[in-house]
């Protein structure tokens, strides 16, 4: 009963957590910024509320206040202005031109936004080498930005590192247009022939954008530019129609700050000789906790004697256009018959989660005649949301899947047939299993409905029933969710992928075989895989051709003692949720714990 309460109760923190995520204003999408940073954009420009003196997003990432930012100087004005002076989160109304005044830089982030979360330090100003690393130096970033128009304002899309365009909608990188990238120039930038406004073929309606947005896309809209000095009369705003300046959080001198600016024919990511006392935008920026960004589920799984290990979120996937791995977001998902697009368009550039055999360095080989010879782990790669460092996570082998399925303790009692939201496929348990309150698990070894056949492939589990209906469980929002608490509580789910032979025209048989990879090979062309159907799992399917496409699904190793049976010796008691940081955590007897059961210190 205890590890039953601890275990809803870090549901809970977790569920509690997802909330506290979606009231700060942050949009969906996930950006690696270098240095091992991963940052969520926040929901619209910043704003000051001049009356109430308190900051806030827009509602909408087009919305900009335009010529009332000309107001502020003004001391009977009380309205909202989006433009701001370098550095004044501390005096977001000033106005002066005196460059003594903005000698230190003071973040907006510093301060609470009534729908960022209403906290002080939850946001901050993207520095001039992040702005430059999403514009200019992450892998196929001249795929993942370009000029739009949203709503009829005019800005730049930013697209997400695992960007997946949403059904019914359109992009369009601005490859198509005449472009060069003049290195030299303020700190480099994008020189466009024609005017990219005028030329975009990206225009959303506001309803066609919020699709964008689900995706993860992100929109800069023109906000304008404030000089006293230069350009236009006193209090004039100018470039609504044409011109964003969006300021770093880096000073250039006692007199410049750097800045992201665009117009209508430039994109400069680092401009460098932009005056301190001119008002321009703020887009303000979250950064992700690297630990709730790549957790493993919370189960243990022996796969010999001496060791356990944890399996990742989700089946592996590669974007390709940004040479990006990545775990998918929920157990059940899979990219399924798009698969088939990687194999005959050379030019797709989206989202493949099937593979040939020890492809860790090569993903998009397809291809009877390639060399398989030597088993490259897809785990040494770098894993965008698997914590983003090579080695972490590994592929099992034949013997570790044997020992796992029929070797551990009552391993015959811990995994059956099933379905996620009428996904099928199959779920396994932990060591230490325990039935959340109020869930149902059927093992159909323990019920006799299916058995071991030692004769069939080396061994196999198999019935003479279909078995996917057995254990029947919901996912997601608006959903009654019978799921998240048996993951909650260690249970893994293999979706069933499909797999693709090249004697094939389509992907076979998703959503009803699943067909794993192993690290064993058989002989020079084929290698063991963990095969299942609605009646029958293969431990030891031995005769796939190493160019076959299949799933992979990760686990990293986890020493014994570790994760969550640390909480389990303590007394429950004595537990209680705690926020630190934005995270939200479990102190049990002066021992602070986070989702997983790892010590926090």
């Amino acid at each position: 009963m205890k590890k039953i309460l601890l275990l809803a109760m870090m549901a809970i923190a977790v569920n509690a957590f997802n909330a506290f995520s979606a009231q700060t204003g942050a949009l969906p999408g996930k950006f690696y910024v270098g240095n091992g940073k991963y940052v969520q954009f926040s929901k619209g420009n910043l704003q000051f509320d001049v009356k109430k003196r308190t900051y806030s997003f827009a509602e909408n990432q087009y919305d900009v206040i335009g010529h009332d930012n000309s107001k502020v100087d003004k001391s009977s004005f009380g309205g909202v202005i989006d433009l701001f002076g370098f550095g004044t989160g501390d005096r977001p109304t000033l106005t002066s031109k005196d460059y003594s005044d903005y000698r230190v830089f003071v973040d907006w982030g510093e301060y609470p936004i009534v729908n960022g979360g209403n906290e002080a330090d939850m946001w901050r100003t993207p520095t001039k080498e992040e702005w430059r690393y999403l514009l200019v130096d992450r892998k196929h970033a001249q795929d993942l930005f370009n000029y739009a128009k949203v709503n009829d304002v005019p800005g730049i899309v930013l697209l997400p590192d695992d960007w997946e365009k949403p059904e019914g909608c359109s992009f369009s990188s601005f490859n198509y247009m005449a472009w060069t990238w003049y290195p030299e120039t303020v700190g480099g930038s994008w020189s466009f022939s024609k005017n990219p406004y005028e030329n975009t073929p990206n225009i959303y309606s506001a309803e066609d954008w919020s699709k964008m947005e689900s995706a993860g896309a992100v929109f800069l809209p023109c906000g304008g530019n404030h000089d006293y000095v230069f350009y236009g009369s006193p209090g004039e705003i100018w470039g609504l129609d044409w011109l964003g300046v969006y300021w770093s959080a880096n000073t250039v001198d006692d007199y410049s700050g750097y800045a992201l600016v665009f117009t209508n024919t430039n994109i400069y990511p680092t401009a460098s000789d932009i005056d301190q006392y001119t008002r321009n935008s703020v887009r303000l920026l979250t950064d992700l906790d690297p630990d709730q960004h790549h957790h493993a589920l919370p189960g243990l799984f022996s796969v010999s004697a001496d060791k356990k290990v944890q399996f990742a979120p989700g089946n592996l996937k590669f974007h390709i256009s940004s040479g990006t791995w990545l775990f998918a977001d929920h157990q059940y998902d899979v990219v399924g018959e798009a698969n088939i697009n990687a194999v005959n368009d050379p030019s797709y550039v989206g989202m493949i989660d099937l593979f040939a055999w020890g492809t860790g360095d090569r993903p998009t080989t397809f291809s009877k005649e390639a060399s398989f010879t030597t088993f490259v782990d897809w785990g040494t790669n770098e894993i965008l949301n698997g914590g983003n460092r090579a080695d972490i996570w590994r592929t099992l082998s034949h013997d570790e899947w044997v020992y796992l399925l029929t070797e551990r303790p009552n391993a015959d009692k811990l995994f059956g047939w099933g379905k996620i939201n009428d996904k099928s496929g199959m779920i396994f348990l932990p060591d230490d299993w325990e039935l959340p309150e109020g869930s149902s698990f059927t093992s159909p070894i323990e019920t006799e409905q299916a058995w071991w056949n030692e004769s069939f492939f080396g061994g196999c589990w198999e019935s003479s029933a279909l078995l996917y209906n057995l254990n029947q469980y919901t996912a997601g929002v608006g959903k009654e969710d019978t799921w998240s608490k048996m993951e909650a509580a260690g249970a893994v789910f293999f979706p069933c992928g499909g797999d693709f032979e090249f004697d094939d025209t389509s992907i076979y048989s998703v959503h009803r075989l699943g067909d794993y990879w192993m690290t064993t090979e058989r002989d020079d062309w084929a290698a063991y895989t963990m095969t299942f159907l609605e009646s029958i799992l293969y431990l030891n399917a031995n005769d796939r051709n190493r160019y076959s496409l299949l799933s992979v699904r990760l686990a990293k190793d986890e020493g014994v003692g570790d994760g969550i049976e640390r909480i389990e010796s303590a007394k429950r008691s004595s537990a209680r949720k705690i926020m630190q940081e934005g995270r939200v955590l479990i102190e049990v007897n002066g021992k602070v714990y986070d989702s997983l059961g790892r010590e926090v210190r």
